[in-house]
């Protein structure tokens, strides 16, 4: 097994959460919910689906996301050094 300080999230704060297997299920598919809405979104409509509903959203979020942790931090200042 993983040691306590390498161990995954879940067993390092929730001393529980193998006795629910839905949580056990995604610690382990983490990317099956992402995944699942992707391929719906594919088969109900199409292309312009999955890109207007998957792909651009994600990237919303991931771009406020970076954008958001560059402001905090200050590195829009063109690469200086602290």
């Amino acid at each position: 097994g993983a040691s306590a300080e390498h161990a995954p999230p879940l067993d390092k704060f929730a001393r529980t959460w193998r006795s629910f297997p839905e949580l056990a299920a995604l610690d382990k598919l983490h990317f099956a919910p992402g995944l699942l809405l992707a391929a719906s979104l594919y088969a109900c409509g199409g292309g312009g689906a999955l890109l207007w509903g998957f792909v651009v959203p994600v990237t919303c979020c991931w771009n406020s996301i970076f954008a958001i942790g560059s402001l905090c931090h200050g590195d829009l200042g063109g690469g200086t050094r602290r």
